[in-house]
């Protein structure tokens, strides 16, 4: 073979090298991903890690500090054992995601928001982490909300800002102008158009494609306090330091109605599904449900404790709501008759949210806890930590994939609810 034939095979042969190698990477990252397993109570030892009182990979321990946002992960470990490793990844809730592989880790990374970017063996491999971290606001986070579609978050802080961002975690834009600090955010139907309310009783309509005001318009004199749209983007409601409902036609913003027989401030409210009932929260120790057609009291239903959030089932039949105690009632919205009461260890109670599937409740308590609750078991399915002060605000994507919280501790973070992901 002459020189120049061997020159002109080389090219062929450096090229099918390199796929070789370019397919040998995508087979191990494929093992490494099929290989994922999650495991519970996870503890450091010299010797190794310590998973359900069993000593597993035994071998040289790598233990690497991964600095992320807000500290959700306390520590790693990149566990090497001759051909066999493992990566732990600890947080503050005693969970680990174990990812295993047929080759050393190298190096850990904390990369992409809610990712964790390993080397394994020359390659780079980019694992999806439980939690996504948004470093959201300078202030407490007083709404939450997601588009019709799910593919938006839209947060509210007390620091006047109200961002909207992809679910994934990276920030579409910022809505500028409010005056004061918002209380609550709301989607329309069509996901074109936000609302929000600040505490100065000031009401805020944006489009979200640009983030331009459309609209902003006032009422009255004591501060809003919450707000909630009606299923079919018709009316707004808020509540106020006062006791009083106000409720607006959304087309115009024209003045529909004042509800009055609080004695306290209202803290929550939610529209039933078929948006004919409203229901009020308030710091008087009593949830009213109104008619809203015309604006008579159905049932007034009492707390031991300040009542301070509420939400309706999506069935409609059924409505929860929780007070400062950390007491939660359900109650046949029909009637107005108590069918249960769930309690538990949490404090004070910011927010109620139902998966739309309506088998699953989600509290929100200043314990810096999520409790996932099964109505009718009434017991806690699963408890979620992370947020370091107390979570004030909840929303759930309506395909019902994900739970964002938001924290006095200025952050909002995305749990997945289908259970693959869990």
């Amino acid at each position: 073979m002459t020189l120049t034939q061997r020159s002109k095979r080389r090219p062929g042969l450096i090229i099918l090298g390199l796929l070789l190698i370019v397919a040998g990477g995508w087979l191990m990252l494929a093992a490494i991903q099929s290989a994922r397993q999650r495991v519970l109570a996870c503890t450091w030892a010299d010797e190794g890690v310590v998973c359900r009182g069993q000593l597993v990979w035994l071998g040289a321990v790598l233990r690497e500090t991964v600095v992320t946002p807000e500290q959700a992960i306390e520590f790693a470990a990149l566990v090497n054992e001759q051909e066999r490793a493992a990566l732990y990844l600890q947080t503050p809730a005693d969970e680990a995601l174990v990812i295993r592989s047929g080759g050393a880790f190298e190096r850990l990374s904390w990369g992409l928001v809610g990712s964790i970017v390993v080397a394994v063996g020359g390659f780079l491999a980019i694992f999806g982490y439980r939690i996504v971290v948004h470093p959201a606001h300078a202030a407490p986070v007083s709404g939450l909300a997601f588009s019709p579609d799910s593919l938006l978050l839209a947060s509210a802080g007390l620091d006047k800002a109200v961002h909207v961002w992809l679910a994934e975690g990276d920030l579409v834009r910022t809505l500028a102008g409010q005056d004061g600090p918002p209380v609550g955010c709301a989607f329309t139907p069509d996901g074109a158009r936000l609302v929000t309310a600040s505490w100065n009783r000031t009401i805020y309509l944006w489009r979200v494609s640009d983030g331009a005001l459309l609209r902003v318009w006032q009422a009255g004199d004591e501060p809003f306090s919450c707000l909630a749209l009606s299923p079919d983007g018709q009316i707004l409601a808020c509540g106020g330091g006062d006791g009083q409902l106000v409720l607006w036609t959304m087309g115009d913003g024209a003045l529909m109605q004042t509800l009055e027989g609080h004695q306290g401030r209202v803290e929550g409210l939610a529209f039933s599904a078929d948006g004919q009932t409203l229901a009020s929260a308030s710091a008087d120790r009593t949830v009213r449900l109104w008619q809203v057609a015309d604006g008579v009291t159905l049932h007034t239903l009492g707390h031991p404790e300040g009542v301070t959030c509420i939400a309706f089932a999506p069935h409609g039949q059924t409505m929860a709501s929780g007070s400062t105690d950390g007491l939660i009632r359900l109650w046949a919205t029909a009637s107005g008759s108590l069918i249960r009461s769930l309690e538990g260890d949490a404090q004070w109670l910011h927010s109620l949210a139902y998966t739309p599937d309506g088998q699953t409740l989600v509290s929100a308590s200043t314990d810096q806890t999520i409790r996932l609750w099964s109505p009718e078991d009434e017991a806690t399915v699963q408890t979620l930590s992370g947020h370091l002060s107390e979570v004030t605000a909840l929303a759930i994507s309506p395909d019902g994939q994900w739970l964002a919280s938001g924290s006095a501790d200025q952050m909002v973070k995305l749990w997945p609810l289908s259970n693959d992901e869990r």
